[in-house]
Formats: C-alpha cells, structure tokens, sequence
C-alpha cells in the first residue's frame, strides 16, 4: 500500500536543497575571493568595478568550478542593474570569514572582526602595518623614489614589489598588490582624484593609522584645529612639507615644525573657536607626539598620518578576509598539522606546536603555488591565540570555530 505524502514536505525538501547549494557557493567564494576578483578585474578594463552579468556568471563557472545552473540562482546573489552589469566587488566581499566563538574565548579575540576591539587580531594586524609604514623613517625623496611621481604608470605588482622592498608591513606580495588595489579605487571625499605617489601615500597611511594612535587624549583636539588650520591653504600634502622642511633634508624637525605652525597661524585670519599655541615649547612638545618612532624628526610619512588621514575600512577588511580565507579555506590541512604534533590527541598543541603547525600550512601553500603567511602574520595569530600564555592551545576550538557570513541577508546570517 503507497503511502501519503504531504504536499508540503516536497516544497520543504527543495527549499532544503537550494540553501545547501547557497552555503556551498559562500563556502567557496570566500575559499576563491581574490581568484574571482582576478577574473573579473581582467574583465573590467575600465575599472568601474562592473561587469556584464553574463561575464559575472562564466566568472563564477570558471573559478568556482560548481556544478550549477548559475542563471537559476542569479537572483539569490546577486543584483543585475538596467544595463546588465553586476557590481563584483559587492559579490566578492559578501560573504565573509567569522569566527563563532563566545567573547570571553581567547581565540574570539584573536581573530575577531570588530575593528575597535581592544587587542583583537584586527586591531593587532592594523598596528603592525602602521607601524611597519612608520618605521621606515624615509625622507620626502624616499617616499617620492618609492611610490614614485610615475605610480600612477607602474602595475599594482611593481608597485608593491617597490613597498615589500621599502617598509616591513607583514603582508606576503599578493596581499600587497591587493593593498595597491583597494588603494587605488578607494572613494574619497570631493569625487575622484588622480592617485599620484603622494596621493597613494596619503591614503595608504591613513588606511592604517589607528584613529587616535599614541596621541595623549589632551592632544587629540589640538592636532584636529592644526589640520584645519594647514587644509586652509592651497596645495597638496607634499608642497606643504617642504614648507615645513626649510633645511630641505627630506624631514621636519621639532623646531622646524614649531616654526612653520607659527608662521602659518600668523598668515590667516584667527576664527570663532580657533585653538591657537604661541609657545614654542608646547609645539616642540606636539612634534615629538607626530613623531611615531622617536627618532627626533617628523618623515613624510608621520606628517600624513597627523594631518592627512582618510580611514577606509573595506580596504583593511579585504586584507583581513584574505588572511582570514586562506586559513579557512586550508583548515583540513592544519588540523593534520596539528595532528602530527598532538601526540598524546587531547585536541591541544603548545604555542610552539601551534607556530610550527602554521609552517607546514606554509609549506604547502609554497609547493601549491600560493602566497604562504608572513613570519608576522603567523608571529601574531600564535601570540593572539595562546593569550593566557599557559602554553596549551585548544586547535579543534579553533579551526571548528570558523563561520561563513552572509552580510548581504537582512541580518548577518551564519551560513556555513
């Protein structure tokens, strides 16, 4: 005898199915997000960050490698405006790399994705950058050598064959290039400007630079009047060092700056509110805040973090998932790594286990041709993961811990 079947299991059953072919297609853009930005960049050779949707769709067929009718699910990913074309960095960045863990876990706030978490492994990842950027202490011809007055000309591999070989940033030469591009097609205030090697400058440090970073809260308002003060003039970042830089050494000392601040609050005209300093003292004293790494001297660099700063969150973002991608799409291969060393297989290996296990994800990321981490990056997830320094690092917790994110559902919905 046949039995029933209730017409409402077999609609149930399909829906079932079709979030299951979803999940996998998140699972998967996020394990292949800079091979499907590479497909569609090479596409949009105007760089308008559009593309056709039928390119947006041989995209996904030739990177993903699913097989699925993509034209049935088109309207689950994505949107396609009058003209047919597909906005791909909205596709690539929506679906994100997260960790579900409780806030009171270690590893949660080892590689958190809150950017104002204190001590997160974003905020450690944006520090080490920052500081890297500082610490080169280059001249204004250094920085202009560097990036160069022809950037603009040079491929975002040369260029960022030219930062790898200038500043200790942490990040391995694909995701340089990447910091080229999110750099170069960053919106900014007043439409679209020519990114000129002072330009880039001027966004790429302000990309990284801690908001508030090292500058006693006292100060904070001071160095925010001096801004608008130095914006009231006419010209770029660059002509305004060297107004500074009378000795024209490539960098501004304490008295140079002090000098130049006078100079110029005596050329405008004081407003309403206007936070004026006089003394040479208290000048000399707010140099050495600008000044990042101590050295004496304000360098170009430092300069543009004080006065020139333009944050932008979806480029540090699109480092971190990178990072972030590579760890999740490669998880099986870690936790054989840190298998191997789990002799006694009570799911924890030391810190030095833990570091050595990113070594062998290494290695084989060299010999599959991809980027491997930098010391840096694995220097700070093994310090971040381990926080309590007991020694004992819980791996299964971990690696188990990575989610999927849809940022594009109306709430930010675990996925997979």
């Amino acid at each position: 005898m046949l039995r029933s079947v209730h017409p409402l299991k077999l609609p149930s059953r399909g829906k079932k199915m079709r979030q299951d072919i979803l999940s996998k297609v998140a699972q998967r853009v996020v394990e292949r997000r800079m091979e499907l930005l590479w497909f569609f960049r090479q596409a949009d050779t105007e760089h308008t960050g559009l593309v056709d949707v039928d390119v947006w769709r041989d995209g996904l067929s030739s990177v993903l490698q699913l097989d699925i009718a993509w034209r049935d699910f088109q309207d689950d990913l994505i949107q396609v405006d009058d003209n047919r074309m597909v906005d791909y960095n909205a596709f690539c960045n929506r679906y994100k790399v997260n960790l579900g863990l409780a806030p009171t876990n270690a590893v949660e706030s080892a590689l958190s994705n809150a950017d104002d978490s204190k001590g997160s492994f974003t905020a450690d990842m944006l520090a080490m950058l920052y500081e890297g950027a500082m610490k080169a202490d280059m001249s204004l011809e250094e920085v202009v050598g560097t990036f160069g007055k022809q950037s603009d000309k040079l491929t975002a591999a040369e260029l960022a064959r030219n930062i790898q070989a200038t500043c200790e940033t942490g990040l391995n030469i694909s995701q340089l290039e990447e910091l080229v591009i999110q750099v170069r097609t960053m919106k900014v205030e007043g439409g679209e400007k020519e990114v000129t090697g002072e330009e880039f400058v001027r966004r790429l440090v302000g990309m990284f630079c801690p908001a508030g970073a090292q500058v006693p809260e006292e100060q904070k308002e001071i160095l925010t009047e001096l801004g608008r003060l130095l914006h009231r003039f006419k010209g770029n970042s660059v002509r305004m060092f060297q107004h500074f830089d009378t000795n024209n050494d490539g960098f501004v000392s304490y008295e140079e700056f002090a000098s130049a601040i006078q100079r110029l609050q005596q050329h405008v005209q004081q407003k309403e509110g206007d936070h004026r300093i006089n003394e040479i003292a208290e000048l000399v004293k707010l140099a050495g805040v600008i000044d990042v790494n101590n050295d004496g001297r304000i360098n170009f660099m430092e300069f543009c973090r004080a006065f020139y700063r333009r944050n932008n969150d979806s480029a540090v973002q699109s480092l971190l998932q990178q990072l972030l991608g590579t760890l999740y799409e490669h998880r099986v291969e870690l936790r054989r790594a840190f298998q191997f060393f789990d002799t006694d297989h009570d799911g924890t290996v030391t810190a030095d286990e833990l570091r050595a296990g990113l070594g062998a994800l290494n290695t084989f990321l060299t010999r599959s041709g991809f980027p491997p981490l930098t010391d840096v990056q694995i220097a700070t997830i093994t310090a971040h993961v381990d926080r309590n320094a007991d020694g004992a690092v819980d791996y299964e917790e971990f690696l188990d811990a990575f989610q999927v994110v849809d940022t594009g559902a109306s709430s930010n919905s675990v996925v997979c």
